[in-house]
Order: C-alpha cells, then sequence, then structure tokens
C-alpha cells in the first residue's frame, strides 16, 4: 500500500531529510558525542529488549517463538480471527 503525499508534504520531507542527514554529519566527526549516542542506543535497545519480554511474558511465549493462534477464536470475527487484513477486506467483513 503506497501512501500518495502532497509536494508540500514531499518538500517538507526531503527540508527535513536534509536537515537529518547534516546534523548526523556533525555527530559522526564529533567523536564524543557519537560515543555518548552509541552508548544511549545501547541504553535504548537494553530497555526495548525489557519491554519485548515482559510482552512475551503476558503472550505466553518464549524468546524466538512465533505466537500461536488461539482455536477457539471465531473466525467470523475481525478482531479475533487470524485471518490477513487483506483476507477480511475480500470478503467484505472490513471495510
Amino acid at each position: 500500500m503506497s501512501i500518495v503525499m502532497s509536494v508540500d508534504e514531499k518538500r517538507w520531507q526531503a527540508e527535513n531529510d536534509a536537515r537529518t542527514l547534516a546534523e548526523a554529519k556533525v555527530i559522526v566527526k564529533d567523536s564524543e558525542r557519537l560515543n555518548a549516542a552509541k552508548v544511549e542506543a545501547k541504553r535504548m535497545a537494553d530497555e526495548k529488549q525489557k519491554e519485548v519480554s515482559a510482552m512475551r511474558s503476558v503472550a505466553g511465549s518464549k524468546p524466538g517463538a512465533r505466537p500461536s493462534v488461539n482455536a477457539a477464536r471465531s473466525d467470523t470475527d475481525p478482531v479475533s480471527s487470524p485471518q490477513s487484513l487483506s483476507q477480511l477486506i475480500a470478503s467484505k467483513k472490513v471495510i
């Protein structure tokens, strides 16, 4: 599915991307900032991993395991059905 953007949105995105790339070059050239960013990235990744572990615990799954679909769920309920969104749209259960 493609998102259609207006000319103004595309220009804003390009300007924002240009500023982001310019800032990244400044950070890469400054070893102190780069190292601090790497330390922070590790901290953020560790925090996300804790969130993933907590969510897996709630879901009752193990790391690396794919969640199973509950067989008791109704195929007619678009919220709990194992069908994909495209299947639901094709069957006109979801608009």
